[in-house]
C-alpha cells in the first residue's frame, strides 16, 4: 500500500467479512491457548505415570511437549496478529465511510472529487457580473470542494493506518512459516524458539502472584527446562503448580538418595522421604511431593492431587516433629483426613498436604514463639501460592488443620500482610492464640476440639483459649478420654467432623 489507494477502492473494501475474518482468526487463537492447555494436562498425567508408563508413554509425552512448545508459539504470534487486524478493521470501516461522505459531499456542491482526492478543476471565481444567487451557488460549490476535500484527506490517514496495522500483523507473525506436506516438529519449532531454550527471568524478591504468572507465562520447553536445570528452585517456589514442584523435587531427592555421603542428616530426610512416597505409591495413592529443603528438613508431601482436587486441607504439625521421625505418622493421618472428607461428600476429590515448612521446636524451645513467628510467614507464603497456582474458578475450598503448636503456626500467619488464603481453619489440642477472637484468623470458618483430657488446650500458654464460648469458634465433638495426640484418631469423633469441615459439609 505505499501507493495511494484509489478513494473509489475504498467504497468496494468488503468490511464486513474483514470483520467476519478477524473474528475468526480471534477465535483460533482462543483456541489455540485451551488446545495448549488440554495437551499440558495430558502431558501431566503421563508424567505422573498414573495410566501408562515405560518408554512409550516417555515419548509420548515428548511428543505432547513439542506440540506444546508449537502451540504456544502459534498462540503467542496469532494474539498480537489479531489485535492490529481488529485495528486495521477499524481503520478500514473510518476510511470507508469518510470516502462515502467526500463522494457525498462533492456531488452536493456539485464539484468533481477525483480518486485521489482532489478536484478535477478549482472552483469558478465569482464575478462582479454575477446576479446574488450565481455568487450564492459558487459558495456552495466552493464550501462542498473543501470539506469533499478534506474528507477525502481523512479517508487517506485512515488508509494509512490500514496499511500500518497490516503491516504490524504480519509482522507478528514473522516467526511462523508454512509448512509443507512432510512439516516435522523441527520444521514448525524453528522458527518459533532458539536451539537453546531461554528462560524469562523470574522478578527478584517475587511474591507467589508473580511466580504463578511467571510460570503461566512459560512454554512447555521452558517449563520442563526450568524442572531439569533449577529443580531446587522450581520446587520450592510457591505459586508453581504442583505437578511441576513434585517433578522438580523428586529430581532434587533422587540425586540426594544416590549421594555417597551416607552419613549426613539431610540424607537420612532424604531416605525417610523417599520411603515415604513409595509407601503411599504401593498404596495405590497419588503422591507429591510439594516442598523439600533437604538442609533444613523442610518437606511437604500431599495425598492426593494439589492441581485438581476440589477440597484441599494443610496439615500444620506441632511440636518435635521432624521428617526423618513422623513422616509415616503424619502420611497416616493424611489418609485419614481424605476418607473422612470422601466419606462426608462422596464424589469429591480431596487432597491433604502434610506440611512440615518450618523447622518445629523441641520441648526446651517449645514455650517461646520464634518458630511460630517462622513458621508463620512460611505458611501464610505457601497458602498463597496455593491460590496463586490455581486462580479463579479453578480454586480449591481450603483448610487449614493444625495440631498444637502448629495452631500458633496458624496464628502468626495470620498476622501477616493480607487475608490468609484459606476458606476455613481447624484449631486441635490449641495451646492458645494471640487473637482475641476467632475473627482475628481472617477466615470464614474457624473450628476447634479440646479434649477434657488435653492439659494443653487449657494452659492459654500463648493467648487465648480457643474452646471458649465468647472466642467465636465452633466446636467439634471429642471424647472425655482423648489425649493431646489422638485427635486424628480413627476411633475418635473429632476426625470424622474435621473430614465434614474439609468438605464444606459441616
Amino acid at each position: 500500500m505505499s501507493a495511494p489507494v484509489p478513494l473509489s477502492a475504498v467504497l468496494t473494501w468488503d468490511v464486513v467479512q474483514l470483520r467476519s475474518s478477524v473474528g475468526t482468526l480471534d477465535l483460533v487463537a482462543g483456541r489455540t491457548g485451551a488446545w495448549r492447555l488440554r495437551l499440558d494436562a495430558v502431558t501431566q498425567e503421563l508424567s505422573r505415570a498414573v495410566c501408562w508408563s515405560g518408554p512409550a508413554a516417555s515419548a509420548a509425552a515428548g511428543v505432547l511437549v513439542e506440540l506444546s512448545t508449537v502451540t504456544s508459539g502459534v498462540e503467542q504470534s496469532l494474539v498480537p496478529s489479531v489485535e492490529q487486524l481488529t485495528l486495521l478493521f477499524t481503520a478500514a470501516t473510518s476510511a470507508q465511510e469518510l470516502a462515502a461522505q467526500a463522494f457525498a459531499a462533492a456531488a452536493a456542491g456539485p464539484v468533481t472529487l477525483l480518486d485521489d482526492g482532489s478536484l478535477s478543476a478549482p472552483p469558478l471565481l465569482p464575478g462582479s457580473a454575477m446576479a446574488p444567487d450565481q455568487l450564492a451557488a459558487l459558495d456552495a460549490m466552493a464550501d462542498a470542494g473543501r470539506l469533499a476535500v478534506a474528507l477525502a484527506a481523512a479517508a487517506q490517514e485512515q488508509v494509512t493506518q490500514v496499511a500500518a496495522h497490516a503491516r504490524g500483523a504480519a509482522d507478528a507473525l514473522t516467526p511462523l512459516r508454512p509448512g509443507g506436506p512432510a512439516a516435522d516438529f523441527a520444521d514448525l519449532a524453528g522458527p518459533l524458539a532458539p536451539d537453546v531454550v531461554v528462560l524469562p527471568l523470574l522478578p527478584p524478591h517475587h511474591t507467589p502472584e508473580q511466580a504463578a504468572r511467571w510460570w503461566s507465562g512459560l512454554t512447555s520447553a521452558q517449563q520442563y527446562t526450568a524442572i531439569a536445570e533449577q529443580p531446587a528452585v522450581v520446587g520450592g517456589l510457591d505459586g508453581v503448580p504442583a505437578w511441576a514442584r513434585d517433578l522438580a523435587n523428586r529430581a532434587v531427592l533422587e540425586a540426594e538418595v544416590q549421594s555417597l555421603d551416607t552419613t549426613s542428616e539431610r540424607h537420612a530426610t532424604a531416605q525417610a522421604v523417599a520411603a515415604q512416597l513409595r509407601a503411599q505409591e504401593q498404596d495405590g495413592r497419588l503422591v507429591q511431593l510439594h516442598r523439600l529443603d533437604l538442609d533444613q528438613g523442610l518437606v511437604g508431601i500431599a495425598i492426593g492431587d494439589l492441581d485438581a482436587a476440589g477440597e484441599v486441607a494443610v496439615f500444620v504439625p506441632g511440636i518435635t516433629t521432624t521428617a526423618g521421625d513422623d513422616l509415616d505418622g503424619l502420611g497416616a493421618a493424611a489418609v485419614r483426613i481424605v476418607g473422612a472428607t470422601e466419606q462426608a461428600a462422596p464424589g469429591v476429590e480431596a487432597a491433604v498436604l502434610v506440611w512440615l515448612g518450618y523447622r518445629t521446636p523441641g520441648l526446651l524451645t517449645a514455650p517461646f514463639p520464634f518458630a511460630a513467628e517462622r513458621g508463620g510467614r512460611a505458611l501464610d507464603r505457601a497458602l498463597d501460592g496455593l491460590a496463586a497456582a490455581r486462580p479463579g474458578p479453578a480454586a480449591a475450598r481450603t483448610t487449614v488443620v493444625a495440631h498444637s503448636y502448629g495452631t500458633t503456626v496458624v496464628d502468626h500467619a495470620a498476622d501477616e500482610d493480607g487475608a490468609l488464603a484459606a476458606d476455613a481453619v481447624v484449631l486441635l489440642g490449641s495451646p492458645g492464640v494471640s487473637e482475641w477472637t476467632a475473627g482475628g484468623l481472617e477466615v470464614d470458618e474457624v473450628y476447634d476440639a479440646a479434649s477434657p483430657a488435653d492439659p494443653v488446650s487449657y494452659v492459654s500458654w500463648f493467648g487465648q483459649n480457643t474452646w471458649m464460648p465468647l472466642w467465636g469458634s465452633e466446636g467439634l465433638p471429642t471424647d472425655i478420654t482423648q489425649w493431646h495426640t489422638e485427635y486424628l484418631d480413627a476411633d475418635r469423633p473429632t476426625l470424622e467432623a474435621i473430614g465434614e469441615v474439609v468438605a464444606g459439609t459441616r
